[in-house]
């Protein structure tokens, strides 16, 4: 077995920047950002832009003895903000390569030190974020890729605030810690170290809970005006057909349950008991593992596969499963899963969301159903291609792995009126990077194909088609191919080119586009002919495809990590003439015992349940969106999920299967006043 070497942060003085001096020597400057000295702070007044910032250079930048950057942070407006940091190892860094960057959203009148990881980085120990340090609060991350030896700039920025913004820098400095991360996961899968409102100390508190729980969920078992399917039985009852479908009312789209009463999605994904942490090379991390002989060790797994981390295989544990049993009992499993349907009920969700456990369905919530199309084909890279490269819809194998998964999907939920209906993949990589590329991206990946791919050809035959001639290819693109042969070969286009052959590159992205959407359309409506379609879950994607799934699908689903949906920026949506879904979306803070955020970060949890209201409240409002569906039921493991080494405060629950009583708390009240506030007076 091989084992990782333990992060052991020596305690070391910090080194300070002195912010004032760089001001002064203007190594420290302001763009669209406005800078004055108040005593050893700077006050940096934000434009109302894109992307004001305030930077600074570093000389002689190894900062590789350091864990983090620490940043000192005050919002002295009414109004909470959500501020970044980045560092860059290099002068060419573009905001995904040569950087690293974090946000986090610091409340009205707060002071906050945020770290940002620029030595090892947690990755390097199969975690998303490390324990605190110095009673700093860890960013969320995105982009981590940095080499902490050639540090060259850090900055401060906004990304296009709705007013000037003021924000005070206190100080920065690099920081180390005392802390090991020996024995930092206790026997329940918490943070070993701290106190905090629901932590677990015995198994008798667990059984406590339990019984708790119980009382409240009896008091409280679901929200009124409610039908069997969480329809509205207030508002106008529309044609019945025993299956969910569509239907605009008083301006707005709404799923219509099979009752025909109007429904609106509110959803949690993941509704599962439990997933395990990467144990192999990291045993000293844990102050409890189960022996062979206890009972828990069943909870005991095996990974391979893993998409990201340093241990591509090897046991994992899952606490949160091991939890479920003590405090359930023999029965465990039946229990949780019962359990979450009357959880869902009592806190006015309406949809069980992807990724869940088919035990979860039945339950008396509507569930949303899942595939992914995987095989032996052909693939295509677009530039962007996080989860993996494009299918290569055009190669025949393609298309019989269409058939097969689609044809392999589970017959129970076939025709089953509880099932709002089908997503297919999840976050494919529609787009590549850059203006140019992330509209064209599957056009380049095309081009850069080897010889004779079905894509390429597909491609060749278009422009065949349109030039005729290869003389006249050259001519429109300013290349100088001796033979439709010599298209074949696999090329390298520089993206600012795009704009002498923009036309035909975008002909092809739509060429493909109608080619995946048909395909999984006219699959999935032969096994299933009654089902929504609720499209694919974007994330990176550029308009062009959306406009293409729109044509297709029932509903266009999209996840969308930010903090509420602007009216403004999604006003296109409309245009699509069909309804839409969000998949994914969650905000997470680490006040209890939870080392990372997630993707959209919180002070705290009384914030992360307010800014819950503001999500759901701004999707209610748009003329266009159907739903949406929070990521996930429970948080990640603490010491990162076996996969990726994500370890994400984003649950309704942590690890010891117990409510976040904030979360709920909001959640009961703008659930309660969902169906009046979207359609208005009756």
């Amino acid at each position: 077995m091989t084992l990782l070497p333990i992060l052991l942060i020596m305690a070391q003085t910090p080194h300070s920047f002195d912010l004032v001096d760089a001001l002064r020597s203007k190594t420290a400057v302001g763009y669209e950002c406005e800078v004055t000295i108040q005593g050893s702070s700077l006050v940096a007044k934000f434009a109302k832009e894109q992307w004001p910032n305030l930077s600074f250079s570093v000389a002689g930048g190894d900062w590789s003895s350091a864990v983090g950057l620490a940043v000192e942070i005050e919002n002295p407006g009414a109004s909470p903000v959500q501020v970044y940091i980045r560092v860059d190892d290099d002068p060419s860094a573009d905001g995904v390569k040569h950087c690293i960057t974090g946000n986090a959203m610091i409340e009205p009148k707060k002071r906050v030190k945020y770290l940002i990881p620029v030595g090892k980085q947690p990755m390097d120990v199969g975690m998303r974020a490390f324990p605190p340090v110095d009673s700093g609060v860890w960013l969320s991350l995105w982009q981590a890729q940095l080499n902490p030896k050639t540090i060259c700039k850090w900055q401060v920025f906004l990304s296009s605030p709705k007013e000037a913004t003021t924000l005070i820098i206190h100080s920065a400095c690099l920081v180390g810690s005392q802390s090991l991360l020996s024995g930092i996961i206790d026997k329940y899968g918490q943070y070993a170290i701290g106190l905090w409102p629901g932590k677990v100390k015995s198994d008798a508190d667990l059984k406590q809970a339990a019984r708790l729980e119980a009382d409240e969920l009896k008091a409280k078992p679901t929200l009124p005006d409610r039908n069997a399917y969480g329809g509205w039985t207030k508002g106008p009852k529309l044609n019945a057909t025993g299956r969910f479908r569509t239907e605009k009312a008083n301006g707005k789209w709404w799923l219509v349950d099979p009752d025909g009463r109007l429904f609106f999605s509110m959803g949690i994904d993941c509704v599962w008991l439990g997933e395990g942490t990467m144990v192999t090379g990291r045993e000293s991390f844990f102050s409890w593992l189960p022996s062979k002989d206890d009972a828990l060790h069943e909870f005991l797994g095996k990974a391979s596969g893993v998409h990201s981390g340093p241990v591509k295989e090897g046991e994992t544990y899952d606490f949160r499963r091991a939890n479920l049993s003590r405090k359930y009992g023999p029965d465990w499993q039946k229990h949780a899963f019962d359990l979450a349907g009357q959880r869902l009920k009592s806190w006015g969700f309406n949809t069980i969301g992807n990724w869940s456990d088919h035990s979860a369905f039945n339950k008396g919530v509507p569930y949303v159903a899942t595939t992914s199309i995987w095989g032996g084909y052909k693939t295509i890279m677009t530039g962007n291609d996080y989860w993996g490269p494009m299918p290569d819809v055009f190669d025949p194998a393609y298309r019989e792995a269409v058939k097969q998964r689609i044809g392999e999907m589970d017959k129970a939920v076939i025709g089953d009126k509880w099932c709002l209906g089908w997503f297919v993949d999840n976050e494919l990589s529609w787009s590549g990077s850059g203006e140019e590329g992330g509209r064209y991206g599957i056009a380049y990946g095309a081009l850069r194909a080897p010889r004779n791919s079905p894509a390429k050809l597909a491609f060749i035959g278009q422009l065949k088609t349109r030039y005729q001639a290869v003389e006249a290819l050259n001519k429109a693109w300013g290349t100088s191919y001796t033979s439709w042969d010599d298209v074949n070969k696999p090329g390298e286009f520089k993206e600012t080119d795009a704009a002498k052959r923009k036309d035909d590159l975008l002909a092809f992205v739509n060429l493909y586009c109608e080619t995946y959407f048909k395909t999984i359309t006219d699959e999935l409506h032969r096994v299933d002919p009654k089902a929504l379609y609720l499209g694919t879950r974007f994330a990176w994607f550029a308009r062009d495809p959306v406009t293409i799934c729109a044509k297709y699908a029932d509903v266009v689903s999209f996840n969308i990590y930010k903090t509420h949906i602007d009216p403004k920026e999604y006003a296109w949506l409309n245009e699509l003439g069909k309804p839409c879904i969000i998949g994914e979306f969650h905000f997470g803070c680490t006040d209890r015992g939870m080392f990372h955020p997630g993707l959209v970060s919180m002070p705290d949890q009384k914030a992360r349940g307010a800014q819950y209201e503001i999500y759901l409240n701004s999707v209610l409002d748009h003329p266009a969106l159907v739903g949406c569906h929070w990521f996930q039921y429970a948080d990640e493991p603490v010491s990162g999920r076996w996969f990726d080494g994500e370890n994400y405060n984003i649950g309704f629950l942590n690890v010891a299967d117990a409510p976040y009583p904030e979360m709920v708390e909001s959640a009961r009240k703008v659930h309660g006043g969902a169906y009046s506030r979207r359609f208005g007076k009756l």
